[in-house]
């Protein structure tokens, strides 16, 4: 029987609306969509998400909540859900390195939006680390590999997050 190691849900947000995917790590680095929905990004929607994500999640295991900080619109999001118990929050900052590279005159390319798709595509094998983030990462770097012309890609591991939440314990990224 495999044993659950990380229960993830990818956000991809806007102003009106956002994504949500909810996947599990499982042993033998297998890792499973449960389920995706679109939630209205207000009060009512993100109510809806919450009894979404508790009615999906083991709760022997936090759930990490995973949002990129979209303009404004992720915040009442990230403020409503960080209180909860069982859900850890993570917002990241892709423009932070998009800048530092345009400010050295240097062209960059990205990977696509995480999805379905790339993951069933592009991941293969994968890494003896169970963190989500580590894992869909190769499926990035191997989508790279294979679509672009770039000469180097940059894979950053970022040890520690800025962040905004008050009284938290730490705000490391996975390793």
């Amino acid at each position: 029987i495999m044993e659950l190691l990380k229960q993830n849900v990818g956000i991809d947000i806007s102003k009106d609306f956002f994504d949500a995917t909810f996947m599990i790590l499982l042993t033998g680095q297998v890792l499973k969509t449960k389920q995706s929905r679109k939630f209205a990004n207000t009060h009512t929607g993100i109510k809806e998400f919450t009894e979404w994500v508790n009615n999906l999640k083991d709760s022997n295991i936090d759930v990490h909540v995973t949002m990129e900080a979209t303009g404004v619109y992720y915040e009442t999001l990230a403020y409503s859900i960080y209180p909860i118990k069982d859900i850890v929050t993570h917002v990241l900052l892709p423009n932070t390195v998009k800048r530092f590279f345009e400010s050295l005159n240097i062209e960059i390319e990205f990977s696509p939006f995480t999805s379905e798709k790339l993951k069933n595509e592009y991941l293969v094998g994968g890494t003896v680390d169970p963190c989500f983030p580590s894992k869909i990462s190769l499926a990035h770097v191997k989508y790279l590999i294979e679509n672009s012309n770039a000469p180097i890609i940059f894979f950053p591991k970022i040890q520690f997050l800025p962040t905004f939440l008050e009284n938290t314990l730490d705000s490391k990224a996975c390793p």
